[in-house]
This record gives structure tokens, sequence and C-alpha cells, in this order.
């Protein structure tokens, strides 16, 4: 070593140079090792790109979100609804007097398509306490149709839309007294339609107009029921026969295709042991 030192100092006549020569061996040790060393951390860092909206994986994380939505809203219209029927069978259940009932959950029988007559059968008959011209609900208060035949475990309602059913009704004028809105008869056309006629100067003078609210006004079917909805009016035109009166044209709350679970309010005097 000292031999190599000396032989440095003879051949390198100035500081700068011995500086430099050693700059150039240290570069030259390092450099194998280096080079590598980079070039596997450039293989192994991920190399980020933009994604094509239609790329298949953007594609699945969307539709993914889009089904996630979808049963958010599904869920949170359950729990509205459940929420609702809790608070209808609150109200029935804190009713007092005369029209103290029990509500009773029914179903209807069967996956099979409405009637002709446009009735369906439930899963309660008088052995529960149900009874000729009860109303079967859906709650809060929307009417579905009416007890027309019972058995012992079985019945038949006969639905709102079916050609026999005759309503008296009144129109759910928003800001008056019930008792004082627009009254009338509502019934089923051969079609299925729910219409009805009222005076023309009446439907002017309430400003009657699609979107209103029909209810129950019949005492036939008991002072409890009185005000259950039976649909909305979805038209209004001068009825031909007669200028005089406006026909108009109900949808039903209920949607019985649909619906599958019904109440029926049982008043205490009814109950079966």
């Amino acid at each position: 070593m000292a031999l190599l030192a000396m032989v440095i100092l003879c051949i390198s006549p100035a500081p700068t140079r011995i500086t430099n020569w050693l700059h150039e061996v240290v570069s030259h040790i390092l450099t194998p090792t280096s080079e590598p060393l980079a070039r596997i951390g450039a293989a192994l860092r991920p190399v980020l790109q933009p994604l094509d909206d239609d790329d298949p994986r953007v594609r699945s994380i969307l539709q993914h979100n889009e089904q996630l939505q979808t049963d958010v809203s599904r869920l949170q219209g359950e729990n509205a609804t459940l929420r609702t029927e809790l608070n209808a069978l609150r109200d029935i259940a804190n009713a007092t007097g005369a029209q103290r009932s029990r509500p009773l959950r029914v179903r209807k029988s069967g996956q099979s398509p409405l009637s002709a007559q446009r009735t369906i059968q439930i899963n309660a008959g008088s052995k529960l306490g149900v009874e000729a011209g009860m109303p079967i609900v859906v709650p809060p208060t929307q009417l579905a149709g009416i007890i027309t035949d019972v058995g012992t475990l079985s019945s038949t309602a006969t639905l709102l839309i079916a050609p026999t059913q005759q309503f008296q009704v009144r129109l759910d004028v928003e800001g008056t007294d019930f008792s004082t809105d627009p009254a009338g008869l509502l019934q089923t056309d051969d079609e299925g339609h729910l219409v009805g006629l009222f005076d023309q100067d009446v439907i002017r003078h309430f400003n009657i107009q699609p979107g209103t609210k029909v209810r129950l006004d019949d005492s036939r079917i008991g002072e409890a029921f009185i005000g259950l909805l039976v649909g909305t009016i979805t038209d209004i035109k001068q009825f031909d026969e007669n200028p005089l009166h406006n026909q108009i044209f109900v949808e039903p709350t209920v949607n019985v295709e649909r619906s599958q679970i019904f109440y029926i309010q049982i008043p205490e005097s009814s109950d079966r042991n």
C-alpha cells in the first residue's frame, strides 16, 4: 500500500489529480450495484394509468354502486312503510268507546290473478271474528274492499274495482271540515274504473282538480271506517248525457295485484273465544 501511495504521488503532480482518480475508482465500484437496484425499483413500482369509462372494471364498479343505491332506496321505502303501518296499528289500539277494535292481519290466499268478479280469498273467517260487510284495509287507512262471504277459516272480499261495488264518498278538500266536503256516489264501470258524478258547480266551487283524495263516507260499512282513503282523482270530464254534471275518474290507492297483506278491524264485541 505504501509503495502504491508513493507511485501515485510520483505520477500525480497535484492533489487534484489524486482526488479525481479516487472519485473515478469509487464510481466504477458502485455503478454495477446502483444500476441493477434502480432497474429493480422501477420494475416493482406500480405504474398508474388512467382507466377508460368503457373498461370492464369501471363498468363493474359502477354497476355495483348502482345496485347498492337501489338496495338502500328499497330498504328506506320498506322502513317508511313499516313505520306508517305501526302508527296506524297504534291508532287502532288506542281507539275508545264504540270504535274500539283490534286489527286482524290477513293474507291473500295463493298467488293466482284476480277472479273475473274482482274478488280475493283471505285466510281468516268467522272463527276469528270476521263478518260480512267489514272492510279490508291496507295501512294506514286505505280501503281495499269489503268482506262479502265468510266461512269458518277463510273469507271472500269483493274489491273496490268490482263491477257491483258502490260507495258513498266525499272529495277531500284541503282546509275544510270533512262533513262539508262534496259528497257523491262512486261506482265501478265495466272496465274496472272507479267513476262518480258530481254537480259541475260544486266541482268549480271547491276547485276540485286531479290529485284530490277521495274518502269513504258510507254509514252502511260502519261509522268507524268513515274517512278511509279510497283513491285519487286522475281525470275530470263533462258528462255527455248531462252537461250540468262532471264525471270524475278515480285511481284506487291500493294495488291489490301487488298487495299481499291486509288488515280487518274486528270490533271487540265480535271476538270469538
